[in-house]
């Protein structure tokens, strides 16, 4: 192998002389020449022949046999592990039918099916008209690993567009999370008092209609704000929101301005009806 390769490598400097170089071996006439460049060519290719035939592997028949055996265990292997994979998929989404939106496509020849990330029919990618083909089209699209990838791949998108919400949408998204996080137990009840009011009255003695609706117009937001903070103590939130009446805003809330703040929050749907109770709280 070693002489043959030095054979080669001794003839294509030679070829490279006589194609490249004045030397005063090669041969003046172009003919001459010519037929001397093909020659070497040729003794080149021949030994590159042998040089990779010295390279070609011999194997007995009983290493051939042998090849063939663990090919076909190896293959083997593979369909039962594909087998055992299809199995428990069959039996993963055994109730599929309860659930499945979509269908097979005949003139595409590929599943459509419902995607529950995006909220639209998409194809699957998958062409088996099977039921296995059917379980197999699903998982594709509604997958946790899919899910995942869509999800993020939305959020990539709205990070991306610089998506934007109100103060109010804000608040709205974390509230509904905070309800979903707790029960009906937990809505707030505390102790609010109201002393020397700050407001005009009326003949009553009560606050004017235009009075209360700017007490509320003022202070919503503040009312709201701190009932999201207070979420994880619900129970205590009038407490705090009398607190923070008296150390932020300097005033003691009466009972018609809590039932009038409680009134504009459920009007903004910051607050579902009946979530927060103001009962005596305030009383004159």
């Amino acid at each position: 192998m070693k002489n043959i390769q030095d054979k080669i490598d001794k003839y294509e400097g030679i070829l490279w002389d006589l194609e490249n170089a004045n030397r005063l071996s090669n041969p003046a006439d172009d003919k001459k020449k010519k037929k001397k460049i093909e020659q070497i060519k040729k003794k080149i290719a021949s030994l590159e022949k042998k040089l990779d035939e010295g390279k070609t592997i011999r194997l007995s028949k009983r290493q051939l046999r042998r090849i063939i055996r663990e090919t076909s265990v190896n293959d083997m292997a593979a369909r039962i592990r594909k087998e055992e994979e299809d199995a428990h998929m069959m039996e993963k989404y055994s109730d599929i039918d309860d659930y499945f939106d979509g269908g097979y496509d005949e003139e595409e020849r590929e599943w459509i099916v419902y995607c529950e990330v995006e909220g639209k029919f998409v194809p699957s990618g998958v062409r088996d008209p099977s039921p296995l083909g059917k379980v197999q089209a699903y998982h594709n699209v509604n997958g946790i690993k899919s899910r995942e990838f869509k999800g993020s791949q939305i959020a990539a998108g709205m990070m991306e567009n610089k998506m934007k919400i109100t103060k109010r949408q804000l608040r709205k998204t974390i509230r509904n999370v905070i309800l979903e996080m707790r029960g009906p137990e937990d809505l707030p009840y505390g102790n609010v008092t109201g002393e020397e009011p700050s407001h005009n009255t009326g003949p009553d003695g009560r606050q004017t209609e235009g009075s209360l609706r700017q007490f509320v117009d003022q202070h919503i937001d503040d009312f709201i704000d701190l009932y999201i903070r207070t979420s994880s103590a619900p129970e205590n939130f009038w407490d705090f929101w009398e607190m923070h009446c008296k150390e932020k805003l300097g005033i003691k809330c009466t009972q018609d301005q809590l039932v009038a703040l409680v009134d504009r929050a459920e009007e903004m749907e910051e607050v579902e009806p009946g979530e927060l109770f103001v009962g005596e709280r305030g009383a004159w």
